[in-house]
């Protein structure tokens, strides 16, 4: 089978349907794309500005800002490579 003749469910990455897409080959590859790395946008969408975690880092320490980014990380983790 091609690959065009698979969509994935953009809520479940795990779920794949055999449904025909017509998405044009660089319309295809950017979903793709999009879907592989959607952790690192939702991280990046929580992660404090610079300022804020170096302020986190004056105020508790590197450990404490090092909790604080591992609990965004572990919110949206990366996907295990198969």
């Amino acid at each position: 089978r091609e690959l065009s003749d698979f969509v994935i469910d953009p809520e479940d990455p795990n779920k794949v349907s055999e449904e025909k897409i017509h998405w044009s080959p660089s319309i295809r590859f950017a979903h793709f794309e999009f879907l592989a790395n959607e952790y690192k946008y939702k991280r990046a969408e929580e992660y404090p500005s610079v300022v804020d975690q170096l302020d986190s880092i004056y105020h508790n320490g590197v450990e404490g800002w090092k909790a604080e980014i591992k609990a965004i990380k572990e919110k949206h983790p990366k996907p295990k490579s198969k």
